[in-house]
């Protein structure tokens, strides 16, 4: 038998791999506003940022988040380890980190992808 406080998630350090990807998905949307309103009135630009942002979207929804690993790092932020699986069956494990914003997680970009 399942114990209650597991299935309400209690306990848990860091996101599900649905609420990770999730996060993901959410800061590649919020960098498509960004990029919007610095493009203004170009129509090309803000194509171009539709396009991009559509397809790393579409991506993300092509990989399954197999599992999620976390550790607590610093001031709220989770390091965590994600185990992937593409379309073709190949996988990968990748450091992500997050940390948990309004009742919901968010993934932190780091400059030029380096953790630090």
């Amino acid at each position: 038998m399942i114990p209650l406080l597991a299935l309400a998630g209690c306990g848990r350090t860091g996101p599900s791999p649905k609420e990770a990807k999730q996060a993901i998905k959410n800061q590649i949307n919020a960098a498509l506003q960004k990029e919007m309103a610095a493009a203004g009135s170009n129509a090309m630009a803000r194509s171009m940022a539709t396009d991009v942002a559509h397809s790393a979207i579409a991506g993300i929804d092509k990989i399954k988040f197999k599992a999620v690993s976390c550790k607590s790092a610093e001031q709220g932020i989770y390091r965590c380890q994600i185990k992937m699986a593409a379309p073709d069956g190949s996988t990968a494990t990748k450091p992500f980190d997050f940390r948990k914003h309004d009742g919901h997680w968010e993934y932190i970009v780091h400059p030029a992808g380096i953790l630090p």
